[in-house]
C-alpha cells in the first residue's frame, strides 16, 4: 500500500485511513491524547510549552493546569 505524507497528516491509500501524528500515536501506540503530545514532543526534541505554543493547542482541552 502506498502512503502519503504531509506536514500535518498522512492518508494510506492501502487503508484509506487519514488523520494527524497525534491520531496516530493514540490509535496505535494506546496513548491518551496527553500522552500522546508529550511522546511526540520527545520525539521532536522540543519541549512540551514550546510544543504546545507551536501548534495552539487548547490547554483547557489538555487537563494540566
Amino acid at each position: 500500500p502506498s502512503l502519503a505524507l504531509y506536514h500535518d497528516h498522512f492518508y494510506c491509500f492501502g487503508c484509506r485511513m487519514f488523520c494527524d501524528h497525534l491520531t496516530w500515536l493514540q490509535k496505535y501506540q494506546g496513548l491518551s491524547f496527553n500522552d500522546a503530545i508529550k511522546t511526540f514532543s520527545q520525539l521532536v526534541n522540543s519541549s512540551f510549552l514550546t510544543f504546545l505554543t507551536l501548534s495552539k493547542i487548547n490547554l483547557d482541552k489538555l487537563n494540566i493546569l
